[in-house]
C-alpha cells in the first residue's frame, strides 16, 4: 500500500515539475551501475579475504588462541566465526548465524547473541569500503575508527539487554 502510494506520489510531482520520469530513471540506473562497478574489486578483496580465513584454519586458530579473552568477556567461543564475519559480510555473518542456530538451537545463548548482533550492528568494513570505493578516496581518516567504535558499543548495548530480559 505504501509502495503504490509512493510511486502515484513521484509520479504526480514529477508530472508537476515536467521531469521525464522514464529518462530520470535510466539515468539513476545507469550511475548505479558504474558505482557498482567502481567498488567490485573492494567487495571482491573483502570476500577474498574471508574466504582465505575459513579455508585456511585462521579462524580455529583464533578460536583456540582468543578462547581465554572471549570467555573473560562473558562470550561463548562459538560466537568468534560469527563476530569474524559481521563487520566484512552480511551474507557470511548470516551463514555463520544460520551455523550456530543448526548447531546448537535457537534458545543457546551464543545463537541468541549473534542475533542481537545481527540486529544491532552492521558490516562496518564493507559498508565503508563501499562508500569510500565509490568516492574513489584512498584514506578513510576517521571513518574507520568510528564505525567500528559505534559496532562496540551497539554490540555492547545489544548484548547488555541481552542479560537485562
Amino acid at each position: 500500500m505504501i509502495a503504490v502510494a509512493l510511486a502515484v506520489l513521484v509520479a504526480f510531482l514529477g508530472a508537476a515539475r515536467h521531469v521525464d520520469l522514464y529518462s530520470a530513471f535510466v539515468e539513476g540506473a545507469k550511475e548505479g551501475l558504474r558505482t557498482a562497478a567502481q567498488v567490485m574489486p573492494y567487495l571482491c578483496a573483502a570476500l577474498l579475504l574471508l574466504a582465505f580465513l575459513r579455508g585456511s584454519g585462521a579462524l580455529e586458530l583464533a578460536e583456540r588462541l582468543l578462547s581465554p579473552a572471549l570467555r573473560a568477556l562473558g562470550l561463548p567461543v562459538e560466537l568468534l566465526p560469527f563476530l569474524v564475519m559481521r563487520p566484512v559480510s552480511g551474507s557470511g555473518s548470516l551463514s555463520a548465524l544460520q551455523d550456530l542456530i543448526a548447531r546448537l538451537g535457537v534458545d543457546a545463548q551464543a545463537a541468541r547473541m549473534a542475533a542481537a548482533l545481527m540486529g544491532s550492528s552492521e558490516t562496518t568494513l564493507y559498508v565503508v569500503a563501499l562508500y569510500l570505493g565509490s568516492v574513489r578516496m584512498r584514506t578513510s581518516r576517521y571513518c574507520v575508527t568510528a564505525s567500528l567504535i559505534s559496532t562496540v558499543f551497539g554490540a555492547f548495548f545489544a548484548l547488555l539487554s541481552l542479560n537485562l530480559l
